[in-house]
């Protein structure tokens, strides 16, 4: 009798069993179908908003403009603008990921070039990377560093970026020493499983950093464990300096590539002008990209008011998405009371860039202590000078025939700079900003890094 209820047990659990088989089965496959269908009806909804999209921006444009215009002619103040939480950042100083959501582990079972942080807003690392595939690598994005795997195909490269995401979250120093320690840690493991470490220094230090001297040796770490350190000009090596060494065995240069093909270039200065409401004998001055601390739009306010008060036809384009940091709603105000500044504080879509620095006669740089600079890079590709400080890598690019420099140390340079901003509307300096764009073209710029890489990826073959 018992053998015959265990039995019938038996068989009622195998039963069951089978029944929770098929009942997984058939809600994977209705997952996969509502997934599908969910999938379609997004991309069919997104391509009815773009075509929508591209319908009513002519439209918008040409009635804001002459809104703009009648403002000015009534004396109008535009209304104080609120800072919105800002969706992920598309302009040039976009913030790297890496620090928040994980991917999953990344196991290549290719030659990869594993690159990290990804910076998705910011055509610097597409247009870097657009020959890696003739040398045999595959790009490999990652969100984190450790969801790379340390064993790395036959000559593999691990490129470092921005370092700011290591220790931009720490609560504390002891915290930030930790973190520093940790991804060390994770670095000399990714190294040992056959990895070669490139890193390409963009800033001295991270922007608006609470820890600079442990920032610094992370710095330090990082460039006694690279195979090859890749910088953007020679004064590099000494701007560096004070803060850590470069083995200058290791350090190869290749220059910041132009944005040619980046963004649509496609709309006259004219109609720029008349979309913002400035009119072409305005004298017009651009500060593009993200607000935050360090770019010093407080010092470049305060020298346009005191240019202003002495030439009325300047004008200040201020556009870009604004951080949440101290201060920052402060200056949000400051330029939307000001009657001679054009703003604009959220992300700039890739396809209106080109009506920001279009209506412009030159871009400005306030910051003080610059290494590389995206925004003059920027400049020079729409075929416009800069006014920007006499540091690290801006000041190989700029001479008097693409731009004016100042002294960010020397009280009342930049004002100085900003009372020259008229002779730069002359076209010899748009000429020569272009030049110095089509120096750099991105893909000999992405040439030179392939054989880099090459050459990288030789070692661990």
């Amino acid at each position: 009798m018992r053998s015959d209820v265990d039995e019938e047990r038996s068989q009622i659990l195998e039963r069951e069993r089978a029944l929770h088989r098929r009942e997984r089965e058939w809600s994977s496959e209705t997952i996969d179908r509502l997934t599908r269908e969910r999938d379609d009806s997004r991309a069919h909804a997104a391509g009815l908003s773009r075509r929508l999209n591209q319908i009513q921006t002519g439209r918008w444009w040409k009635l804001r403009g002459a809104l703009l215009r009648l403002a000015r002619v009534v004396g109008v103040r535009r209304p104080v603008a609120r800072i919105k939480e800002a969706p992920p950042s598309k302009d040039l100083d976009a913030s790297p990921r890496g620090a928040d959501a994980s991917s999953g582990t990344q196991r290549p079972t290719e030659t990869s070039l594993a690159f990290w942080p990804e910076v998705r807003g910011n055509p610097f690392q597409q247009l870097l990377y657009g020959r890696v595939g003739e040398a045999g690598l595959r790009p490999l994005p990652l969100r984190e560093l450790n969801d790379l795997s340390p064993r790395a195909p036959a000559g593999s490269i691990l490129h470092l970026h921005w370092t700011s995401p290591v220790l931009h979250t720490a609560k504390s120093e002891r915290d930030a020493r930790q973190r520093l320690w940790r991804f060390m840690a994770t670095l000399d493991d990714l190294r040992d499983g056959g990895w070669k470490l490139l890193w390409t220094v963009h800033n001295v230090l991270p922007h608006d950093c609470r820890f600079p001297e442990l920032e610094a040796q992370l710095c330090q770490e990082i460039a006694d464990r690279s195979d090859a350190v890749h910088v953007m000009c020679r004064a590099t090596v000494d701007a560096v300096a004070t803060r850590y060494v470069l083995p200058a065995s290791r350090v190869r240069v290749i220059p910041h590539p132009s944005l040619d093909g980046a963004y649509p270039n496609d709309i006259t200065q004219a109609q720029a002008r008349r979309d913002l409401g400035l009119s072409d004998d305005d004298i017009v001055v651009g500060a593009f990209g993200a607000i935050r601390p360090y770019k010093r739009l407080d010092a470049l306010l305060d020298a346009f008011e005191d240019v202003f008060r002495e030439e009325p036809a300047i004008r200040l384009v201020v556009a870009g998405a604004p951080a949440r940091a101290a201060g920052v709603e402060g200056l949000i105000e400051r330029c939307s009371r000001h009657p001679a500044v054009v703003t604009r504080f959220e992300r700039i879509p890739d396809d209106e860039i080109q009506r920001y620095v279009g209506a412009c006669d030159a871009l400005a740089l306030a910051q003080s202590d610059p290494l590389n600079s995206g925004i003059a890079m920027l400049a020079f590709t729409f075929g416009r000078p800069v006014i920007a400080p006499r540091k690290g890598c801006i000041d190989d690019l700029v001479s008097k025939d693409t731009g004016i420099t100042f002294d960010a140390d020397v009280p009342g340079d930049l004002v100085r700079a900003l009372k020259e901003a008229p002779r730069l509307r002359d076209e010899r300096h748009r000429r020569a900003a272009r030049a110095r764009a089509e120096a750099v073209l991105p893909d000999e710029i992405a040439k030179r890094f392939a054989s880099l890489a090459s050459e990288l990826a030789s070692l661990g073959r």
